[in-house]
């Protein structure tokens, strides 16, 4: 039919069902689909197939070195940083996603399943400070993608529930939302507008809970509880964005990711990651 953007598009698709079975000579056939979708996804600029083509490429080689074929529930799942973008893999399904908090605390506790581990060191994870160092000094949020604002410390309250920076982020955040929501709608694409329209419905609540009568901002209540509520929310954006790309791993991590004062994943035997 001459449609090389289906051609393409199914080229990928292709490709991920035989990583995902692993039998002897799939990564191998799968490479090769994928050069092929590349070829074409760049010629056409479908910039999003080209970015999930060349993370599962990415899957492909950094594995085939090291690694013989396994069954698909313990290969291809793959949670990696490489510069300012994180490679993704989980049931064969990969793509990849720019740096964020929320994806530094995801790999942390995919790195000790089955841990509790106290919000506060989970918060200094991210950063390469001490866990101890967030009772005396302000723990910024200088990684790309911080949007939540820094965990201060000091006597008495904690600080402004959102500082400015924070308020700013979220106001952001939420004109991207609307830009999305309105193209979602647009192409009918359903699964997106919820997606969208939940995080959206958060943002104008946490909005709303930092702001008291007449206007005044709300301070937080202790260093802990800082913590607690920016490491939550950088976890669930994180997630919102692997459903974007990967549902299968968005629901996996939901099940599995629990969060509050400590923090845990609790991995399902049969699951492996490379980390």
């Amino acid at each position: 039919m001459g449609a090389r953007p289906f051609t393409a598009l199914t080229l990928h698709e292709y490709a991920s069902m035989l990583v995902a079975r692993d039998a002897p000579g799939d990564r191998e056939r799968a490479l090769g689909f994928l050069r092929q979708a590349l070829v074409t996804a760049k010629k056409l600029g479908m910039h999003r197939l080209s970015e999930k083509a060349e993370a599962l490429r990415l899957v492909i080689e950094s594995t085939a070195a090291t690694s013989p074929p396994m069954a698909a529930s313990a290969s291809s799942n793959l949670f990696q940083k490489g510069g300012d973008y994180w490679t993704i893999a989980y049931e064969g399904k990969a793509f990849r996603l720019k740096d964020s908090l929320g994806l530094c605390y995801i790999a942390y506790l995919l790195q000790q399943p089955g841990r509790k581990i106290a919000v506060t060191e989970l918060a200094a994870s991210a950063e390469g400070v001490e866990p101890d160092s967030i009772g005396g000094a302000t723990l910024e949020a200088k990684r790309p993608g911080a949007e939540f604002g820094p965990v201060r410390s000091g006597l008495g309250d904690a600080g402004e529930i959102l500082d400015a920076e924070a308020r700013a982020a979220y106001r952001r955040r939420a004109e991207e939302l609307r830009e999305g929501l309105r193209e979602a709608k647009a192409f009918n694409d359903l699964g997106r507008v919820e997606r969208l329209q939940r995080e959206m419905d958060f943002l104008l609540q946490e909005l709303a809970a930092a702001t008291g009568p007449g206007g005044r901002l709300r301070k937080a209540a202790s260093i802990t509880e800082r913590a607690r509520q920016n490491v939550t929310r950088a976890i669930r954006a994180a997630i919102e964005r692997i459903a974007e790309h990967g549902p299968a791993l968005a629901r996996h991590l939901e099940k599995t990711i629990e969060t509050g004062s400590t923090c845990s994943y609790a991995a399902d035997p049969a699951t492996s990651w490379t980390l």
